[in-house]
């Protein structure tokens, strides 16, 4: 009997681990999907109001902030990580004392970054062939709380909070889809489009802080408010280095293409590139949620590696479909999304899906194994972008040359885990 008795308390632990992340998974893709939704008709409705020329400068603002705010990701990243059990160490009070202290600091730090960003206005505008400087300035806005809502997510995603984080990022996409639409209608234009992020996020903060201190409970034990700046720092440097080389291989194709390509063929690169975002839509749900369970499951000394192979192992099927249907479908996907006149950007969408399908399946390996800390993964990433902007440099006028680098690039990250790291078709191994 006893034989039995340790691997079916084994099965059953796994089961219930399976169930409890399948719960909060589905809450997470709920989440997602509606957000990604909201954000995807945001840029198809974009793409039709705003025509191919501007619609590239769109894409390429868009772009740029999205690598702006890599920062800002990895302080969600932080601080899911030492929040995840502060309140069962240092008592109920612990994570919104915690939180209170880093909202205060961080809100500084984006108001500096701002008034750092307004003379830098000068260059982008320059670069990126701009006739107006406005809707740059609107972009460097969003800087300004970038770091804040960032800690109120990574707060209740450390508690587990799914419902409270999928709420608030669900008002901030729809917040920013109905101010977006309603300023651009009103004469707005790109200035209108790219500002609605920066009073979105202001919206989903002043749901979302509220909610996090609520639920707070008392003051922590003996004072403590949570780990001193100089750790949380020295963990947060290689989640800087993961997400800052995930986040350029997804956005800065859209930038170069914008800066070497005439403004109606970024355009139409731009719109191939929201297609491929779609292949984002369930992996990022995934990376929120394994994150915290695998970092429970390390601290615990458990093997945690079959939570990241089976995810990737689904979203690789998933890809597979994918980039199926858009070789079929795909040109009528994008007369259907962005109209007719849109056409050209048909060509290009293959390539583009099934690169943005490669780095999705990367974006759960990297939250993976920023939750063990094996960051050598974040350091391989950051080589290839090397790679990545060099290649892009050479034929970023190009825009079907473009999409191909981004396919090689992608596919290079996979074989690179499969080979070194934990494998998605391979054997695993015996260490953890």
């Amino acid at each position: 009997m006893r034989t039995a008795t340790g691997p079916v308390h084994a099965r059953d632990t796994v089961s219930s681990l399976v169930q409890r992340g399948l719960s909060a998974a589905g809450i997470m893709i709920a989440a997602t999907v509606v957000s990604n939704a909201a954000n995807y008709v945001y840029s198809l409705v974009m793409g039709r109001m705003l025509g191919p020329s501007v619609f590239g400068g769109f894409t390429a603002l868009l772009g740029v902030l999205m690598i702006l705010s890599v920062a800002s990701q990895s302080v969600q990243a932080v601080v899911a990580r030492y929040t995840a059990g502060m309140r069962k160490e240092l008592g109920d009070g612990a994570v919104s004392a915690f939180a209170r202290r880093l909202v205060g600091r961080l809100t500084l730090v984006g108001i500096g970054c701002f008034a750092l960003w307004l003379p830098l206005t000068f260059v982008l505008d320059g670069a990126l062939h701009f006739e107006d400087r406005l809707p740059v300035i609107a972009a460097g806005s969003a800087l300004i709380l970038a770091f804040t809502l960032p800690v109120v997510w990574g707060a209740l995603q450390g508690e587990q909070r799914f419902g409270p984080l999928g709420a608030s990022m669900v008002l901030l996409a729809v917040g920013r889809l109905g101010i977006g639409v309603g300023l651009v209608a009103v004469g707005a234009s790109l200035t209108g489009a790219i500002g609605a992020l920066t009073i979105a996020t202001a919206l989903a903060f002043a749901v979302g802080y509220p909610a996090l201190l609520r639920s707070g409970g008392g003051e922590p034990s003996e004072g403590k408010v949570g780990p001193p700046a100089r750790e949380m720092i020295r963990y947060g440097l290689p989640a800087v280095i993961g997400l800052a080389a995930w986040t350029l291989l997804t956005n800065l194709d859209v930038v170069i293409v914008k800066a070497m390509a005439a403004s109606e063929e970024a355009g139409y690169y731009g719109a191939a590139a929201t297609v491929g975002k779609m292949a984002l839509f369930l992996p990022l749900a995934f990376g929120l949620v394994i994150f915290p369970k695998a970092a429970a499951r390390h601290v615990a000394g458990i093997d945690s590696r079959v939570l990241m192979r089976r995810a990737g192992q689904l979203l690789l099927g998933v890809s597979v479909v994918f980039v199926a249907a858009v070789a079929v479908a795909g040109d009528l996907a994008i007369r259907l999304m962005f109209g007719e006149e849109f056409e050209p950007a048909g060509e290009l969408v293959v390539p583009v899906v099934a690169a943005m399908c490669c780095f999705a399946i990367a974006n759960v390996m990297l939250f993976y194994y920023l939750s063990v800390h094996r960051m050598r993964f974040a350091a391989v990433m950051f080589g290839v972008v090397a790679i990545q902007v060099a290649a892009l440099f050479a034929f970023g006028s190009d825009p079907l040359a473009a999409a191909y680098v981004q396919l090689v690039v992608g596919l290079a990250v996979i074989a690179v885990n499969e080979i070194f790291f934990v494998p998605l078709v391979r054997p695993l191994g015996g260490s953890r």
